[in-house]
């Protein structure tokens, strides 16, 4: 029996996801497993944006002082 692509598992918690009160999904892996890969593949299958939250939380706080 194959496995279940990745994308495949993260589209099906999509859907589950949906359906609940918190709809955090968490994607966990070890460095270099394809982690973004799958979530473009994603993104690009639901017409949404892939978005790295570090790097934006970097920029909004880029106009802080160190004290802030």
């Amino acid at each position: 029996m194959q496995a279940e692509p990745l994308a495949e598992q993260v589209m099906r918690q999509i859907d589950h996801a949906a359906m609940l009160y918190h709809q955090l999904i968490l994607l966990v892996a070890s460095s270099g497993t394809g982690k973004t890969k799958v979530l473009q593949e994603v993104a690009q299958r639901t017409g949404c944006s892939c978005i790295k939250v570090n790097l934006e939380l970097s920029r909004g706080l880029l106009d802080f002082t160190e004290r802030q």
